[in-house]
């Protein structure tokens, strides 16, 4: 019979890291499983309670992990759970035991108090569990030949605890009020696994670059500044990274409204936004009372900032995962009820500001009259929501 339960000891932890190993470290399986076993003993945010794994015989054959991080939601902050590490036995793969595993994750996450939860994953699978894409693919490309020669030099090497506070301070404060990020603490530095290559901090403290050398392009895998200008000092310094190593381009992954992507424009950068049916990065609501009262504060301060006459809102939402009621500026003189049934995963897709209102209700046979779109436009505007590869599990 099988069992799901929490990873809960030493033989555990060399089951679990050893079947995650084999299914995603390739020819490095063993340099990963001791990795692994590492990160389990020293990681905070690899809680053994939060591994849930499927047990046959005194032996683990299925696995997901959970991780605990706060993601921003426009301003306000949730706590999300992340699904990573999916694996099973190759002996044991169409039998279900995944499937039992990311149920009971979705209890689990419950039980312990997140709001919602993302994954990183394939095409046609996690849509059984409630997930949906949230967040676009964005891919931006520039030729580095286009690229004005640098003219000064304004970078150096981050190195050392005082450069990862510095680092730390300049993303908090160029990603605020963008959904989907993370709120980085240091105690997660040394165990994140997409950290670039080389990251170099601008000298007066106005911004950083990370990137990788290695493939076909320079690789920019993060960029945060203080205003235009860095970003202008940025894209040059870039340039010569990739002319000094003998290559053409520049690609990352950066949303189209970013400053970064904004100053590439009169360098004919292309940037490429991809929605997928399927797979990518996904989310579901866990907690859809919880997460609308904490983003509520978010909401106001966007039917405020929207212009819509100072109009309050009567907002009454009602998913399999219930009903929750919210009265948002509720002193102003006029008010719009807007009454809705739809899909958890519908309303998710809205709270991320994945796509337009109106395309969410139509995809979902939803009615709602004029009033109430505008109000929820007002409320789940159209957006780019985005996630760090650094940040990326």
């Amino acid at each position: 019979m099988v069992v799901i339960r929490p990873m809960r000891d030493e033989n555990d932890l060399e089951q679990v890291s050893r079947l995650t190993a084999v299914a995603f470290g390739g020819e490095r399986a063993d340099e990963l499983y001791e990795l692994l076993k590492k990160a389990y003993l020293g990681c905070p945010y690899l809680r053994w309670d939060l591994c849930i794994v499927a047990e046959l015989n005194g032996r683990i054959v299925s696995k997901a992990q959970i991780i605990e991080y706060e993601m921003s939601v426009g301003t306000a902050q949730v706590r999300m759970g992340g699904i990573m590490g999916v694996a099973t036995d190759p002996e044991h793969r169409g039998k279900g035991y995944a499937s039992r595993v990311l149920r009971r994750c979705v209890e689990v996450m419950a039980e312990n108090g997140f709001d919602l939860s993302i994954l990183f994953g394939i095409e046609g699978f996690y849509e059984r569990f409630g997930y949906a894409p949230v967040m676009p693919d964005y891919e931006l490309i520039l030729q580095a030949g286009s690229i004005d020669k640098r003219t000064w030099k304004g970078f150096r090497e981050m190195k050392g605890e005082g450069d990862l506070d510095e680092m730390f301070r300049i993303y908090h404060a160029s990603n605020r009020g963008r959904t989907g990020i993370i709120l980085r603490r240091k105690g997660i530095w040394e165990w994140l696994p997409h950290k670039p290559d080389l990251i170099l901090l601008h000298e007066e403290g106005r911004g950083y670059i990370g990137v990788n050398f290695g493939g076909e392009a320079l690789e920019l895998v993060e960029v945060g500044g203080e205003d235009v200008r860095f970003y202008e000092m940025a894209i040059a310094e870039l340039g010569e990274l990739a002319r000094s190593s003998g290559l053409d381009e520049i690609r990352g992954s950066v949303p189209p409204d970013h400053p970064f992507s904004l100053a590439s424009i009169k360098y004919g950068a292309e940037v490429r936004v991809r929605y997928r049916k399927s797979g990518g990065c996904m989310g579901r609501i866990i907690d859809q009372r919880r997460l609308l009262e904490k983003i509520a504060p978010e909401l106001e301060r966007r039917l405020i900032a929207s212009g819509c006459g100072g109009m309050g809102v009567a907002l009454r939402i009602e998913t399999e995962l219930g009903r929750t009621e919210l009265e948002l500026v509720s002193d102003s003189p006029g008010k719009v009820e807007v009454n809705l049934s739809l899909p958890q995963k519908a309303l998710m897709q809205m709270v991320f500001g994945y796509k337009p209102v109106e395309v969410i209700l139509a995809e979902n046979g939803v009615p709602a009259g004029r009033r109430e779109v505008e109000a929820l436009n007002a409320l789940f505007p159209w957006g780019y929501p985005f996630i760090w590869k650094m940040d990326r599990f």
